[in-house]
């Protein structure tokens, strides 16, 4: 288990891989001052919750070891602490601007430093919000794999990143698809508009059996029209996975080819999965739109309070707090989730 005080320690720093699911894939890095310094591990990673004032707990699985993970998630954290850092140097910017120094000597500092401070504070911002944007779209493949994937007995990981033990534990391609080779599968699959099916023989190609074949087939898939349109449902609806990503043809290409149906994911814990984090996006909107409500109904307050005395502003600038926070969860209950 993770620890860090005050900014030291070790902890996760995620790769914002999750498709939907709660899980994503991380690293357990050294940290220092809240940044990491050394990588320790791969794996991926569940958040389980434990309460408002409970410790974070976590649930671990092991993956190999990615360089091209290691430096995405190094990058995606130091990235987030440029727009921290020039966030402050653009406040500290304003704050000297509004009440320069009187003093002669910093003065003179200020004004070296200020041409400086100019430059370098939006430039750290812009710097910082272009990499993130960019990571995440480089990250889409990932995610969008993710989402055809589904739920299995090692979260939502992608098979290309699982152990070799994990691996050997896989049904082989005649047992799952009735294929000589999980790469067979891929256009078949496709034909008969299992979404899903083909996705899984397509990344189990890249596991263990052609790394490149099994990305160049990963592509193939994802281009796929009837694969963009299941996504964009799944998006749309988390909780018409099934029927989105080619569940029932699935089933039935493997009741017409095999002796048993085995499907590599959980079809339960997959819908209950996306059924719960679409209920958590819609409570976390919800608790945004509440926050911003009640920071305008403070400040509404406070000034209507103000015209007449300090005690009626403070006590004006409460009871607005109370009033914005309940209209905001009124609305977002409206434009989220339907309550």
């Amino acid at each position: 288990m993770p620890r860090m005080t005050n900014g030291i320690g070790t902890w996760f720093c995620t790769a914002h891989f999750d498709g939907g699911w709660g899980w994503d894939d991380a690293v357990e890095c050294a940290m220092f001052l809240y940044f990491p310094v050394w990588p320790l591990r791969v794996i991926h990673l569940q958040q389980i919750p434990s309460g408002s004032f409970g410790p974070e707990k976590f649930q671990a699985i092991p993956l190999r070891w990615s360089d091209r993970l290691v430096w995405r998630v190094f990058l995606r954290r130091w990235l987030a602490g440029s727009v921290g850092l020039g966030v402050v140097l653009f406040l500290t910017l304003g704050l000297l601007i509004v009440w320069p120094p009187k003093d002669d000597s910093a003065a003179r500092a200020w004004s070296a430093t200020k041409s400086i401070l100019v430059v370098l504070a939006p430039c750290l911002i812009g710097a910082g919000i272009a990499g993130q944007l960019l990571c995440r779209c480089r990250g889409r493949r990932q995610r969008d794999m993710r989402r055809c994937l589904g739920v299995h007995r090692l979260g939502s990981s992608d098979p290309a990143t699982w152990l070799d033990e994990d691996l050997a534990r896989m049904p082989k391609a005649a047992d799952l698809f009735a294929t000589a080779t999980y790469a067979e599968a891929v256009p078949k699959l496709l034909a008969e508009g299992a979404w899903v099916g083909a996705m899984w023989a397509a990344r189990l190609t890249a596991a263990c059996e052609n790394r490149r074949g099994g990305e160049e087939l990963t592509d193939t898939v994802l281009r796929h029209a009837g694969v963009q349109d299941a996504l964009t449902r799944f998006q749309r609806d988390a909780s018409c996975w099934r029927e989105a990503m080619g569940v029932h043809a699935l089933m039935q290409f493997q009741t017409q080819q095999l002796a048993e149906i085995r499907l590599p994911f959980e079809l339960i814990a997959t819908e209950q999965s996306a059924r719960q984090q679409r209920t958590e996006r819609q409570d976390q909107y919800v608790a945004t739109v509440a926050a911003v409500f009640a920071l305008i109904g403070v400040a509404l307050g406070a000034w209507l309070g103000s015209m007449v005395n300090i005690s009626i502003a403070m006590l004006a600038a409460v009871l607005g707090s109370v009033v914005g926070a309940a209209v905001g969860i009124f609305l977002g209950m409206m434009l989220f989730s339907g309550r």
